[in-house]
């Protein structure tokens, strides 16, 4: 049923879905056995039981028709171990010819939670920096603090604090 009070593009407004639900090979007899009967153990009609084994075969026929082995992973061994041979099937192929005389396109990027060593070390590099910024500012702050409360009288001067960076040349100061 709709509901109104929800927009009509809602999800639970949908006129129809399609669900995919990844079954783990073999188990797909009690997967259709779950999804007519809700139970994986007790058998159906007998109907339904040739139904669902005549549909594990197909699945079987075309797996092994397609990829080589009922479980879709062909394992070659050669003594010395094992090697998975994976085939594919190609569903589709197509060409699009595109005007590219205004055709516009966007390309959108999204988050990622991935950090190699080099992004971590370059994050951690920014939070260094960050950290000794704001040190360094509540020092000055700090610092321009008690000068003002110390202060008797009016203070008329030029306070240069130097951070690492070349001293200033005072003798070509425009101010002299």
């Amino acid at each position: 049923m709709r509901d109104y009070t929800r927009s009509p593009t809602d999800f639970f407004n949908a006129s129809w879905a399609r669900l995919y639900l990844p079954i783990k090979l073999g188990f797909e007899q009690p997967a259709l056995r779950w999804i007519f009967g809700q139970s994986t153990t007790t058998p159906l009609s007998a109907d339904y039981e040739a139904t669902f084994a005549r549909l594990q075969k197909e699945l079987s026929d075309y797996r092994r028709t397609n990829f080589g082995d009922d479980r879709e992973t062909v394992i070659q061994t050669d003594g010395t171990g094992a090697t998975f041979v994976e085939k594919t099937v190609s569903l589709g192929q197509w060409t699009e010819l595109l005007p590219t005389d205004g055709t516009h396109v966007e390309v959108v990027q999204a988050m990622t939670s991935a950090v190699d060593t080099l992004v971590q070390g370059e994050i951690a590099d920014a939070q260094k920096l960050r950290t000794e910024r704001i040190t360094s500012e509540q020092r000055d702050n700090a610092l321009k603090q008690k000068a003002l409360t110390d202060a008797k009288k009016p203070i008329d001067a030029q306070v240069t604090i130097n951070a690492g960076y070349p001293e200033p040349d005072l003798n070509d100061s425009p101010t002299k």
